[in-house]
């Protein structure tokens, strides 16, 4: 399970394929968990399984599984190799399936296979083919009606998700000239740097409280490369304009209606839209949501910097603000640990920050850092995660010494399920204590 979900956060750090392999039966059921991550982040995954020897399979053996059928639906593609000859075909077929349509691709290959000889010449390899595919090019009307809605919007917001990565000097010129403050999804907070003040945070549970009513109070969101999970089941873009741009068709309207959809790459037509609209001046809306943000922003840093009292999580983020190195990377356990990393980490675009945001198994944050490490040497890499998640991948610990793979790992022990359980008090349902 832990080669998984590093397999898993290794294509999350470095934008390269994570590969992962495991025995038959058992060895390979415990990937189920690092593979759905891997879904459902779109991420590419190569999982390489065993099973029994060829002459032995469908006799009901010693640990014999069915195995394609489990992994048919977390895979984009996924066969048994069928003679040993067969098999650099298929993990060359494999890999071009994973990465093209950023998903999974499943392998199981019969374990007397590995003695087989192949000739050389046999085969070939594709890698000198692979091209990226275009990037959808972006309809000007679209822009236009985008443009539109933005010039009439009086209280504004732009919610910056994994689409704008890389981008984040973009957005924030869209949102000067916009005068709207910048939401951010989770798995893209490293692409601000902390201390922007028009940078206003998550929204949700895992957010700031800033955004939270900031949100609330928006009349026009542009949601640009997002896709936000809770919004259905919150509302929280109800009764707001809402311009979505997304470079994947399927996901224009997916989470509300639409009242215009761009379809590109965010940060090109974010730049776009930076162009055509108007230079507005700030509103006195504009500047109560900065004066919000910044009450904010002295609450949590209250908090880091208190000296008294029972020693708390936030002083333990304030420590590790003070003493990360510039460019330090940061694996996240899934918890409380998630929220109060996005509230009291101090990031800037150079560093990293990764976790499981969409399927959230907890025991993601030592595997993450063990592929960070493997990928990055060089940099300073810390493992942030709770006791819950930290219990059911610490063995793996032994995995960093003997690899000499030098990394920082803080446990924040609550002695409980401390998120889910603060989740069920607030809404009183499905209690379990």
């Amino acid at each position: 399970e832990v080669g998984a979900l590093a397999a898993s956060m290794q294509p999350k750090f470095s934008g390269n394929i994570g590969v992962v392999l495991g025995s038959g039966g058992p060895g390979a059921t415990h990937l189920m968990n690092g593979l759905y991550d891997a879904r459902e982040d779109g991420v590419p995954m190569l999982a390489i399984i065993g099973t029994r020897p060829q002459k032995e399979l469908n006799l009901d053996g010693f640990q014999e599984l069915s195995q394609n059928p489990i992994y048919s639906d977390v895979s984009e593609y996924n066969v048994r190799v069928a003679y040993a000859e067969q098999l650099p075909k298929i993990i060359d077929r494999a890999i071009r399936e994973a990465i093209t349509k950023g998903g999974i691709a499943t392998i199981e290959v019969p374990v007397d296979f590995g003695w087989e000889e192949i000739d050389n010449a046999s085969w070939y390899s594709s890698a000198n083919g692979y091209r990226k595919p275009n990037k959808p090019p972006i309809d000007e009307k679209d822009i236009d009606k985008a443009v539109s809605l933005l010039e009439d919007a009086k209280r504004p917001v732009i919610y910056a998700g994994i689409g704008t990565r890389g981008h984040g000097e973009d957005v924030i010129a869209l949102a000067e000239k916009l005068k709207a403050p910048v939401a951010v999804t989770g798995k893209n907070y490293d692409t601000f740097d902390f201390d922007y003040e028009g940078h206003i945070g998550s929204t949700w549970r895992v957010g700031w409280k800033s955004a939270n009513e900031i949100i609330e109070e928006a009349d026009t969101i542009l949601f640009a490369g997002s896709d936000f999970p809770f919004a259905e089941s919150t509302g929280v873009f109800e009764g707001k304009k809402f311009i979505q741009i997304d470079i994947d068709a399927s996901r224009l309207g997916k989470r509300r209606s639409v009242d215009a959809a761009i379809l590109g790459d965010a940060a090109e037509a974010i730049r776009k839209i930076t162009e055509k609209i108007e230079q507005k001046d700030e509103s006195s809306w504009y500047r109560a949501c900065l004066a919000n943000n910044r009450n904010w922003r002295e609450y949590m840093n209250r908090l880091e910097v208190k000296k008294e009292g029972d020693l708390q999580a936030y002083q333990i983020f304030n420590a590790v603000n003070r003493y990360a190195n510039e460019n330090a990377i940061y694996s996240i356990d899934v918890g409380n640990v998630t929220q109060n990393s996005v509230r009291h980490l101090h990031l800037t675009p150079k560093n990293l920050w990764r976790t499981s945001p969409k399927f959230a198994t907890m025991g993601c944050g030592l595997p993450g850092a063990l592929a960070a490490k493997l990928e990055f040497p060089d940099r300073q890499t810390w493992n942030l995660s709770g006791d819950g998640g930290f219990g059911m991948v610490m063995q793996d610990v032994v995995t960093f010494v003997q690899h000499k793979l030098p990394s920082i790992h803080v446990v924040f022990s609550n002695m409980m399920f401390g998120f889910i359980k603060r989740e069920q008090e607030e809404t009183n349902e499905h209690l379990y204590f």
